[in-house]
């Protein structure tokens, strides 16, 4: 009887074979190399060819196409075959996926793609901007600098226009002119290195900002722009204290270009 009462027991309390767990092993791929693999599979082998394939790929990547986030635990996983996986840091896009494909358009008219097989070819880790992206930094450089670049690329505009100069490049981005200017980035990063971006390094810098003519000019020609200076305000109580305002300024291009400069 008390045999009997253990085998029923030990039924009741083992762990039935099918639940027992089956070791397996996952492989993680983090590179370029794998997201391109990904890609390629989600289009029809016939209808691009592996270099119109690569040229989009990198496209989507590029510095005024698509950014990384501000979370660096903002991580796309994806399975490109069994028991391996590719993982990559998320981008976001700076506009909208039919302004991206107007935009490569544009830059390669001689490549026949459309938009459907254009927007396939997307990385898997590339997404449309949500409100929970759209953090920006707003101190007093960030500010200060995205303000000052938009005068200067508009003046700069307005000079290519009447003046038809290809020596120039008229920037789209705080990005594009950063990535210009400074040393490439390394395959394994996204930053600039750390003495690129102090102004330690001898082969890059502002020294790289080409500028025309008219941007140079010291005249008596006033162009309307903004900066931070520190002003004395009136407060509660008849006090003055020093604050930090954003001030209205009109000066020659000479100036405004220069304090871009030596921002």
């Amino acid at each position: 009887m008390n045999n009997y009462r253990k085998r029923i027991r030990a039924d009741l309390t083992s762990t039935p074979k099918s639940d027992e767990g089956i070791p397996f092993s996952n492989r993680m791929d983090k590179g370029e190399h794998s997201s391109f693999l990904y890609t390629t599979r989600k289009t029809r082998s016939d209808a691009l060819t592996e270099r119109t394939k690569r040229i989009v790929h990198d496209f989507w990547l590029q510095s005024n196409v698509s950014r990384p986030t501000n979370n660096k635990n903002d991580i796309k996983t994806v399975r490109i075959s069994p028991n391996v996986y590719s993982s990559h840091s998320c981008y976001i896009l700076e506009k909208t996926q039919t302004e991206v494909f107007l935009q490569f358009k544009n830059e390669y008219p001689d490549e026949k793609v459309g938009q459907r097989a254009f927007e396939k070819c997307k990385p898997y880790f590339v997404r449309t901007a949500q409100f929970k992206d759209k953090v920006t930094c707003c101190c007093r450089q960030h500010v200060e600098m995205r303000s000052l670049f938009k005068s200067c690329m508009q003046f700069r505009k307005r000079l290519l226009s009447r003046e038809g100069s290809s020596e120039v490049k008229l920037y789209q981005s705080l990005s594009e002119l950063v990535d210009d200017i400074l040393c490439t980035r390394s395959a394994n990063t996204h930053q600039h290195k750390i003495s690129c971006l102090d102004r330690l390094c001898s082969e890059c810098g502002v020294c790289k900002f080409s500028m025309l003519p008219g941007e140079l000019d010291e005249s008596d020609v006033q162009i309307s722009w903004e900066r931070y200076e520190y002003k004395n305000v009136k407060v509660k109580g008849d006090k003055m204290i020093r604050k930090l305002v954003l001030v209205k300024k009109s000066s020659s291009p000479a100036e405004m270009f220069q304090y871009l400069k030596n921002f």
